[in-house]
């Protein structure tokens, strides 16, 4: 009897399971996509050994924290404040800055290493009074500069001498003021031959030979044939021409209305005075305008901040040092990316005869030789 039963409920399960409805297969899934292969993201470049250089003097400089400079002019006053701002925003270095006159300030670098203070990193001077102080073995290389480096952004490319411890650079004029509560409208000279004219004698101020405004001018005339130079120069120093030891003094002399007119002034003393409403304006020559570059740094050795030091002079190639510098000296800047700010531009017309400086041929051997001489022939003139 269990046994029918049993049988009976297996029937029964096999006629539950035919009589089931059958399941639809669904759609086979597609393979798995192969997994991307991974990309590895591109390696940054290799650092130029110049460069690697470089990243080393910028952690270094921030470990220094300071850089200490000597300046006769072009980052005094206002101009020198807005510097020191830019560069603790920049970088976080302080920028100390010890002014005066140049000459004085090699004597006092001089005397100051005699007794074994080693307080300048850079000297801010002429060519003139960098090279005997490279002669003496107190300068060094100045090494990797990358803004100095960079191409088709200059008036005038920087350069170093052949041992590479002075750079060079810049863009001035060396051009003639006016006071023009003295001199009126149509008065201005318009030749350096006016100067000659009795009109102006005992009235006109410049500086000192050895500040090398005068020689390079002389030069500039001589060497572009624009006049007789020894004629003019001769009979210029008839003119009871008074002669400073400082830009800055003939500027504020003439500024003041001691003299009617500033020759051969460097535009950056003169045109400050013009931002603060001083009565002066710059003039043409009819002969032509000398433009210098010849701002040069000398590296010091020993110094106590050397990498801070190129931190700082880099910074002064750059687009942006050279805005901020030109726009608060009120003068030209010496890249061509970077906005002019001088009033002498504006009487500079595509006509203008300009004398421009040639770096490529510069011996600074030769052209110290050929100031000394032609600094001695002014003063033999004078006499």
């Amino acid at each position: 009897m269990k046994r029918l039963i049993l049988s009976g409920i297996l029937v029964a399960l096999a006629l539950a399971v035919a009589c089931a409805p059958r399941a639809v297969p669904g759609p086979v899934p597609p393979p798995a996509a192969p997994a991307a292969p991974t990309v590895a993201a591109p390696a940054a470049p290799a650092l130029s050994p110049d460069e690697a250089a470089w990243e080393k003097v910028m952690q270094a400089a921030n470990q220094e924290g300071k850089v200490t400079i000597y300046v006769g002019g072009l980052l005094l006053g206002n101009t020198g404040s807005v510097v020191i701002k830019a560069m603790d925003a920049r970088y976080g270095l302080k920028l100390e800055i010890v002014g005066g006159t140049s000459p004085v300030l090699a004597e006092r670098i001089r005397m100051e290493r005699h007794a074994k203070k080693y307080i300048a990193d850079v000297f801010l001077a002429s060519q003139a009074l960098l090279l005997p102080l490279r002669d003496e073995g107190m300068l060094q290389p100045v090494g990797f500069l990358p803004a100095a480096q960079e191409k088709d952004v200059w008036f005038f490319p920087p350069f170093y001498d052949p041992p590479g411890n002075i750079l060079s650079f810049g863009k001035y004029w060396l051009v003639s003021y006016v006071n023009t509560n003295l001199v009126k409208p149509g008065e201005e000279p318009k030749s350096y031959l006016d100067l000659l004219k009795p009109q102006w004698k005992g009235k006109m101020i410049t500086t000192i030979p050895a500040l090398n405004n005068l020689p390079v001018t002389y030069s500039s005339l001589k060497f572009n044939k624009a006049l007789d130079v020894d004629d003019f120069f001769r009979r210029l120093a008839q003119q009871d021409l008074k002669m400073v030891a400082s830009h800055s003094e003939q500027a504020t002399s003439l500024s003041r209305g001691e003299y009617y007119l500033g020759i051969l002034g460097q535009e950056v003393f003169f045109n400050n005075f013009i931002r603060e409403g001083a009565p002066l304006k710059p003039i043409y020559m009819e002969e032509g305008i000398p433009l210098r570059n010849l701002v040069a740094y000398g590296f010091l050795n020993e110094a106590t901040h050397p990498n801070a030091a190129r931190v700082f002079l880099n910074w002064m190639f750059t687009a942006e040092g050279q805005r901020i510098i030109s726009e608060a000296n009120n003068s030209s800047p010496s890249r061509k990316d970077a906005p002019d700010f001088s009033p002498v531009s504006k009487i500079i017309t595509p006509q203008a005869k300009i004398f421009f400086p040639q770096n490529e041929t510069i011996d600074l051997e030769a052209a110290r030789v050929m100031r000394e001489q032609v600094i001695d022939r002014l003063l033999g003139m004078a006499k």
